[in-house]
């Protein structure tokens, strides 16, 4: 699984994050971006679509909507940063009782900029992966029963 991790938010490693994504914003308007960026909004229009067929609802979501409404425990769901969603790796852990932990890690210490869309995002991911362990914005755990 991977999940988000709740120490992300409660880390110097946020705020590190927000200066990417503005360094990030910053270059792209002078660079143009040659790779084609998959159309998010022909998912939530075909999502839509599918709800009202189905009578589910009867009128359209915003992609907001949809995306508060499938990732319940995302810190980024409702659009703003919430540091009271998600989960803390080693409590999970402290609640398993005929699992043992195999591994466990976390990554993204960047927060949802793929770092290896731009070398100084790549090389500041990977130092940060280096001084926060534990503290990457998602994590996933390789479990096995006892």
């Amino acid at each position: 699984m991977h999940e988000p991790n709740k120490l992300f938010y409660k880390s110097l490693l946020s705020k590190i994050n927000r200066i990417c994504q503005l360094y990030l914003n910053f270059k792209s308007k002078f660079i143009k971006n040659k790779k084609r960026r998959i159309d998010e909004t022909e998912l939530f229009e075909r999502v839509n679509r599918r709800l009202i067929n189905e009578g589910v609802i009867a009128e359209p979501l915003s992609q907001r909507e949809i995306q508060s409404l499938v990732d319940i425990h995302s810190p980024t769901a409702s659009g703003t940063p919430n540091k009271n969603k998600g989960f803390i790796p080693e409590k999970i852990v402290s609640q398993l009782l005929d699992l043992s932990v195999l591994e466990i890690r976390t990554y993204n210490h960047l927060g949802k900029i793929d770092p290896k869309k731009d070398m100084v995002c790549f090389l500041l991911n990977f130092l940060l992966a280096k001084m926060f362990k534990g503290k990457g914005y998602m994590f996933y755990l390789i479990l096995a029963k006892r």
